[in-house]
């Protein structure tokens, strides 16, 4: 009885010893193969390493290609081997500025940043180069000169305008359709007025940024291009000094009180200088202290070429500070003092849309108005005008191109 017992167990010791020896090889096995998987040639950290590099390697291509359409768009669709060149030892794509120094630039190789990539110019632009860089149109073209004279008739996007200017500034258009409606005071959407603390100051806000806020909207609509460069709302400065627009200069020093506290510890002194320049003031029920006048120029040459109706009220770019009653006049009512912004009536009256006023009691009035934008575009040196296109008429105006 006892020896079949010892027997029993040693068999079951035996059984088990055999299952745990089976069970370590299968793990080793698999392990065995999990590294392989993990860090073999094709393995798992291998590809995740290749597919890194494939794509930091395609950002560099992406980037260059980028750059070089760019280029080509700026010069009208060439390219140079000199820009090329310029565009691929630029660091905007983490390289370090190398290029192999084969004679032709598209059998050179690009070496990125640390000489980690090594990229076959011709991998990135295989295309043809012109012999030399494009040169820079400075001026416009004889026919551009002398056909657009002012007052001559221009479609441009299918659009009338009319010749405002042509002159050592360039040659700028003024739309004969107005375009958006524009809220300027204390209704005023830009912004910098929807950062302001109530509408008082809202409305003290759209005056000071008036000019800047209608030329603003002027160049959201009228992005350059090859036929203007530039665009701005009728009323503002003309034309550019040294390539550099002139729309959002004043002629007078601006009064820019930030708020209606800056006005009212001011107040005094704007009724003083009012007193001052009665005598010599100009313009309707009141003495101005600050008239930009600026907007008269436009506003004249449109008078000129009898072109300044239109068939809704549009604003003309300025600023201006008035002061109402005093000791000279209305002496029955409180003097006050009035920001507002010129327009241009349907009957080509100028008339004042005023923002925000204040009464010696130191009662403020704000408002606000709306009317239409009226763009003025400044040409660019590449504008053409179409073969065939018209002979600068009203019923058959040159077409820009």
């Amino acid at each position: 009885m006892k020896n079949f017992k010892k027997k029993e167990l040693n068999n079951s010791n035996g059984i088990t010893l055999i299952a745990l020896v089976i069970t370590i090889i299968v793990l080793l096995i698999l392990a065995g193969i999990s590294i392989s998987m993990l860090s073999g040639d094709n393995g798992i950290l291998q590809r995740a390493t290749t597919a890194k590099e494939n794509t930091e390697r395609a950002e560099i291509i992406e980037t260059a290609q980028m750059d070089i359409l760019e280029k080509q768009t700026e010069n009208h669709g060439s390219l140079s081997a000199d820009e090329l060149e310029e565009i691929l030892i630029s660091p905007n794509y983490n390289t370090q500025g190398r290029l192999s120094n084969e004679e032709k630039i598209l059998e050179r190789t690009l070496t990125s940043k640390n000489g980690k990539y090594e990229i076959p110019v011709s991998e990135i632009y295989n295309g043809s180069l012109s012999n030399t860089t494009p040169s820079v149109v400075t001026d416009y073209s004889n026919e551009v000169k002398t056909a657009l004279a002012e007052g001559k008739y221009v479609t441009y996007k299918n659009k009338p305008y009319v010749v405002l200017y042509n002159d050592d500034n360039g040659i700028e258009i003024v739309a004969m359709q107005l375009t958006e409606t524009i809220t300027l005071g204390n209704n005023d959407e830009a912004e910098g007025a929807q950062g302001t603390k109530g509408e008082s100051d809202r409305a003290i806000w759209s005056f000071n940024n008036a000019i800047k806020t209608l030329n603003k909207a002027a160049e959201d609509l009228f992005p350059s291009d090859d036929i203007i460069d530039d665009a701005r709302s009728v009323g503002s400065v003309p034309g550019k000094t040294n390539g550099v627009s002139n729309k959002n200069t004043e002629n007078s020093t601006p009064y820019t009180h930030s708020n209606e506290n800056e006005y009212f510890s001011d107040y005094d002194n704007l009724l003083e200088q009012g007193e001052q320049i009665h005598y010599s003031a100009t313009g309707i029920g009141g003495n101005y202290i600050l008239d930009q006048a600026n907007y008269t120029m436009d506003l004249n040459k449109m008078k000129s070429l009898n072109i300044e109706i239109m068939d809704d009220n549009y604003w003309l770019a300025s600023r201006n500070i008035n002061i109402y009653g005093g000791e000279y006049q209305y002496a029955s009512t409180l003097p006050s003092t009035s920001v507002f912004v010129w327009e241009i009536d349907c009957d080509g009256g100028r008339s004042g849309a005023s923002f925000w006023s204040i009464k010696s009691d130191k009662t403020i009035n704000v408002s606000y108005q709306t009317s239409k934008l009226r763009p003025v575009l400044h040409l660019a040196y590449t504008a053409k005008i179409k073969e065939d296109g018209g002979d600068g008429s009203s019923s058959n105006p040159f077409v820009l191109e």
